[in-house]
């Protein structure tokens, strides 16, 4: 787990490990941080991992896996509780859960920007469960097509949006 108390922060992820499944043939890295849990399909579980930031105007980059998210049989979670942030990802993050685990992403204020392309924001994805809890009035997702909410072989997504949110950039 990560805590950090205050400041506004850069949290940066990526860059070594390639992934393999990255979208339309795109290479794209793996992450695991910023509230991941990974684990090991099929022998190993993926346990917790969290993220808790309690101030400041915040970014959180990365490319897969991250910002909130699970892979078998895990549990991650980001937790930001004050700020105006921003949240890029490309693909399995911004609470996704995959594969039999459970993703959370957490914003409770502040005028917050997020971004990703594949399965996130609120996606719950073969038999996982994926959580965007987001409270503040002024909240952007982008593109306004991204896969959030989808549903796959029989999963689970939440996506809770503030009363006065926007949704198109």
């Amino acid at each position: 787990a990560l805590l950090d108390a205050q400041g506004s922060d850069h949290y940066f992820a990526g860059g070594k490990y390639k992934e393999l499944l990255g979208l339309a043939g795109e290479i794209r890295y793996q992450s695991m941080s910023q509230g991941c849990a990974y684990g090991l399909r099929p022998d190993l579980s993926g346990g917790m991992g969290f993220l808790f930031d309690f101030d400041g105007d915040d970014s959180y980059n990365l490319d897969m896996y991250g910002q909130g998210a699970s892979y078998w049989w895990g549990l991650g979670a980001l937790v930001d509780f004050k700020g105006n942030d921003r949240y890029i990802a490309q693909q399995y993050a911004q609470g996704a859960g995959i594969h039999m685990s459970l993703g959370c992403l957490v914003d409770s204020s502040g005028n917050d920007f997020y971004y990703s392309k594949g399965v996130s924001q609120g996606c719950g994805h073969d038999l996982g469960a994926g959580m965007l809890l987001t409270f503040p009035a002024m909240t952007t997702t982008w593109p306004p097509t991204a896969r959030r909410r989808m549903v796959p072989q029989t999963a689970l997504a939440f996506w809770w949006p503030a009363p006065g949110m926007t949704d198109i950039m």
